[in-house]
């Protein structure tokens, strides 16, 4: 073989090499992976724990707080609904069609419920849009004790006043706030501590509440 031809067949070999060697993939380290190389798995994984997390976190939501003074001590309730399983519970709504609405806020002693009446608070009554500030008519106010059987209301020889100085409406929620008072009496069985009257003052409400379902 001359060197002429020795020569012509290393560069082809080079060339080849070249080539070879420019047509490779560059290897990944595991350092350099791309946010999509993440397995379908992980990510439908990732879902269903969200997914599963949620009912949790949407167990009791509280809707807003009624304030008062009952016989000289400050007491608190909450407006409460849940969410779970597609299931909206509460014991507070509106509902009729504009300018008459029927109104019930029940207040529960804990933010932690939406069934226990245990020294809940009950307000009711019929909101009339006059145009400026709403109407109220035929205002109900109870105090429950151990059961809802046993309560202080205004239809034993008491009375009750409301005034709503706000009623906005967002969707299917009702905004109210607003102020009431009154005297009730004891309905049922022995009075607690032989209290068969209770005063009901300074009390106040701003509380979110739904269109009844």
């Amino acid at each position: 073989m001359t060197p002429m031809k020795t020569s012509l067949i290393l560069a082809s070999l080079l060339m080849l090499a070249a080539c070879s060697k420019g047509d490779t993939a560059p290897e990944t380290g595991a350092g350099d992976a791309s946010p999509e190389a993440s397995l379908p798995g992980d990510t439908e994984a990732a879902a269903e724990a969200a997914m599963a997390e949620e009912p949790a976190a949407m167990a009791e939501k509280g809707d807003g707080t009624l304030t008062a003074t009952i016989n000289g001590e400050e007491r608190t309730w909450y407006t409460t609904h849940s969410e779970t399983g597609g299931t909206f519970t509460s014991q507070s709504d509106w509902s009729g069609v504009a300018p008459f609405l029927s109104v019930h806020i029940m207040g529960h002693g804990s933010p932690d419920t939406t069934l226990d009446t245990n020294g809940a608070l009950s307000l009711g009554f019929r909101l009339k849009d006059t145009g400026s500030l709403p109407g109220i008519q035929d205002a109900e106010l109870a105090l429950m004790t151990d059961s809802f059987q046993d309560r202080y209301t205004a239809q034993k020889g008491g009375s009750v006043n409301v005034s709503v100085d706000s009623a906005t409406f967002d969707g299917n929620w009702l905004h109210l706030e607003g102020r009431f008072s009154g005297t009730l009496g004891f309905e049922g069985e022995g009075a607690p501590d032989g209290a068969e009257k209770v005063k009901v003052e300074g009390g106040r409400f701003d509380v979110h509440i739904h269109e009844l379902r």
